[in-house]
């Protein structure tokens, strides 16, 4: 039972990780179809509201068995990357 678990947790890490990796990218991509609201309110509170909903409709919902969790919170890091960037430009 162990070794199940143990090999289990593993498997899992690995998932969240591939999950949140791909989201990372989505973001950085869907970063480009932000407004300026949108960034100044994903730096506040992070991906809550209409702008999940977004996310789910545009990317979520085409992925398959996806660890949601993992990939929002890796859209929100790739989408924030991006703006760090754009923001010091403005």
């Amino acid at each position: 039972m162990d070794k199940l678990v143990e090999r289990l947790k593993i498997e899992k890490q690995k998932s969240e990780d591939s999950w949140k990796t791909t989201g990372v990218i989505d973001g950085q991509e869907g970063a480009a179809e932000l407004s300026y609201d949108d960034f100044k309110l994903l730096e506040s509170e992070g991906l809550t509201g209409d702008l999940k909903d977004w996310v789910n409709v545009r990317y979520v919902q085409y992925l398959e068995n996806p660890d949601v969790d993992a990939y929002l919170e890796g859209w929100l890091e790739g989408a924030l990357s991006v703006w760090v960037k754009v923001k010091e430009m403005l």
